[in-house]
């Protein structure tokens, strides 16, 4: 089997060291909405807000691993 190629493992690294950047946001900022929760009808706009954020952080975290697993592959068949 061919050694991989070195780019795309290091790209790989890069995105996977961005989607644990994006998961640490991620946990932060649910907790986060979970303390404005209580606070009443007034930041209900906030909290709403800010879960959407949060969801999409959550996406693109997923997309980061998504693409580094497709950096991998490829470069465990490219080398």
């Amino acid at each position: 089997m061919p050694d991989p190629d070195p780019g795309l493992m290091r790209e790989a690294r890069e995105l996977r060291l961005a989607a644990d950047a994006l998961e640490v946001c991620f946990g932060r900022s649910r907790r986060l909405a979970g303390s404005i929760a209580w606070q009443g009808p007034h930041a209900a706009r906030t909290r709403d807000a800010l879960d959407r954020t949060v969801m999409e952080t959550r996406r693109l975290a997923v997309r980061l691993r998504e693409a580094a697993d497709e950096r991998e592959r490829r470069a465990r068949t490219a080398g």
